[in-house]
Formats: C-alpha cells, structure tokens, sequence
C-alpha cells in the first residue's frame, strides 16, 4: 500500500543515517582518545614544571637558569592549546552529525503524520515478532537524537570549563572523554530491534 510503502521507506533511510551517525560517533571518540591521553601527560608535565618554579631556588639548574620553567610552561601550554583545537573540531564534526539525525527524525516523524489518518492507529502500533511498530521506531529515533545530543554536550561542557588552573581534571581526562558501556549498549540494542526490519525492507525496495 502507498501510505506503508512510504512510511517504512523513510524508516528505513532515517535508520540508515542513524547507523552511519552512531558510527561516527562511536569512531571520532575512540580516535580522540590519544589527544585527550597527550593533553593528559601534558598537564603533568605543566604541573610538575610549575612545582619546580615554585621551589626553584633549591634545583641547581633552576638557579643557573631562573627563566626555564616559564619557557617551558608557554611550550606546554601552546602544545596544549593545539590539542584543544583539534577535539574542538572533532565536535563540531559531530555535532553536524547531530544535526543530520535530528532531519531524519523530524523528516520520518513530518512523513507518518502526513498519512496517519490514512494508516491508521492499528497499523502504527502494530508489532510482530521480527518488526518494532512504526510508533516504536519513531520513539527510538527520538530516544538516539537525545542520546547523541547529550554525548557531544558533555564533551563540549568538559572542554568549556578545562582550566589550566585545575591540571587534575585535564589529566583525569582520558576516563571522562570515552563512550560508557551504557552508552554503547543503548545504541547497540536500538539497532538491534531495528535490523529485521530494516533487511526486510531493504530487500523490497
């Protein structure tokens, strides 16, 4: 029927995107982890080099050269700074990412209320044992564009409020930056009940 044909086409694209979404997500993540382990070991190394400018008095080489822990702070902090840039354009990649979802959404959801009238409250709400119900999948598409949208604001939030006043936390940041287990799992397990349905009407299109 046209009004089913078109429903689940547009699932099936909107899915499609999440796929290529969550994996690029899942990607850009585990590639930013050797940055935010480099910005890691900067800090303690910026740390350690501001105990030695505050005891330099009783380092022989500090005495000999009083202006060597500021140098090396600037160069530590410049290295830093780069390292900021570039997860800072990982995010924005992401979030255009984002953006592409969140269009998929609200296209899938505009499309089924064009022809719910048509399709019919049964129909929606109908599941069988390999298909979720179009309300189903509406539902964990919005579920995955709030998911993903938390994830890139709480990675932004964490590079916000980094402050070179607090090297504890830039050097804890490898632990905070990776996807949790949670989190992979509620995008794995969404895909999961989807990927029937998604071979199914692929294979008649």
């Amino acid at each position: 029927m046209p009004a089913e044909d078109t429903i689940y086409k547009q699932m099936l694209k909107a899915y499609k995107s999440a796929e290529q979404q969550i994996s690029l997500l899942q990607e850009s993540i585990q590639e930013c982890q050797s940055l935010v382990e480099s910005l890691s070991n900067l800090a303690e190394q910026l740390q350690c080099c501001r105990c030695a400018a505050a005891d330099h008095e009783s380092v022989l080489l500090l005495t000999a050269y009083p202006d060597l822990p500021g140098r090396m702070e600037v160069k530590l902090v410049q290295s830093m700074e780069g390292i900021l840039c570039k997860l800072q354009g990982k995010l924005e990649t992401l979030q255009s990412a984002r953006t592409k979802l969140y269009y998929q959404y609200t296209h899938a959801l505009s499309s089924y209320q064009k022809i719910s009238q048509e399709f019919g409250v049964q129909k929606a709400t109908q599941r069988t044992a390999t298909w979720p119900s179009i309300v189903d999948m509406l539902q964990w598409l919005w579920e995955i564009d709030r998911q993903y949208a938390s994830i890139c604001a709480n990675r932004q939030w964490i590079l916000d409020t980094l402050s070179y006043d607090r090297l504890g936390e830039i050097q804890a940041l490898p632990s905070r930056w990776k996807l949790n287990s949670s989190d992979k799992n509620f995008f794995q397990d969404i895909l999961a009940h989807v990927s029937f349905f998604m071979a199914d009407v692929a294979g008649h299109s």
